[in-house]
């Protein structure tokens, strides 16, 4: 397989502790007398470890962060596990499994602007026990805890499309989200509006989003201006990536 370059990965942390001018350590730790200069490992020790961790986000509380640990030792079926730590005191808790998650691939979540509802990507069977797809799940938090995880209904999840994943949200319930459902062995960015309590047929985004190459992990702000993701190029001589587009305003009439 050729290799593939990683032209741009966008990711954004937010762990604010309330009223608290002062910065804090990377790891959780007391305040410091100066931010860090530049990236530091996010919760060194609890929350990034020597296991693989990605994609997390603020949520489903003010002090809580979720995030996906990807097991190392297994080999097939690869497992991947959703975590939640909270911050007390000014520390990250030892992070703590989701109920439902441990036995599949569970992919980074993602939670709406109402923090109510999360959504995620995973490789676990449908109701059915139908298997062999990722397809974006969805699941609610109640003042009871978690329910159970749903998958979302067709168009989203289209019966044959081997890859959807990627999820988020706006506030008025539209879906930005990763797909290879263009049969053309990449991956791109999709958008599906949501109205009478129903997905809509998902949309390609157009070429200032799009290109030839892949396309994957869309953030999309909670009014629909402003929309990260990352891109890839095919690598190999003479490397060739995407050329530009890092991110995209949303302008009226556009994507």
């Amino acid at each position: 397989m050729a290799h593939r370059g990683l032209l741009l990965a966008t990711f954004l942390l937010a762990a604010t502790a309330t009223a608290t001018p002062k910065s804090e350590s990377a790891d959780g730790g007391p305040a410091a007398a100066e931010p860090p200069a530049g990236p530091a490992v996010f919760g060194e020790g609890v929350i990034s470890t020597v296991d693989d961790e990605a994609g997390g986000c603020p949520g489903p509380g003010a002090d809580d962060f979720t995030f996906a640990r990807f097991v190392p030792y297994t080999t097939y079926p690869r497992i991947g596990i959703l975590l939640v730590s909270h911050r007390r005191d000014g520390r990250w808790s030892p992070p703590e499994a989701l109920p439902f998650s441990g036995t599949y691939l569970d992919f980074p979540p993602r939670f709406d602007p109402s923090g109510k509802r999360m959504l995620f990507a995973s490789s676990r069977p449908l109701p059915d026990g139908a298997r062999g797809f990722v397809r974006i799940w969805e699941v609610e938090r109640t003042a009871g805890g978690w329910g159970e995880p749903r998958p979302l209904p067709a168009p989203v999840n289209a019966p044959g499309v081997g890859w959807n994943g990627d999820p988020s949200v706006t506030r008025d319930g539209t879906l930005y989200f990763s797909s290879d459902r263009d049969g053309s062995g990449t991956v791109h960015i999709y958008r599906s509006r949501f109205a009478g309590g129903a997905y809509a047929e998902p949309e390609k985004l157009g070429p200032e989003i799009n290109s030839a190459y892949n396309e994957a992990q869309p953030f999309v702000s909670p009014d629909e201006t402003l929309l990260l993701f990352n891109a890839t190029g095919e690598g190999g001589p003479p490397h060739r990536h995407r050329p530009l587009a890092s991110t995209g305003r949303r302008q009226p009439g556009g994507c």
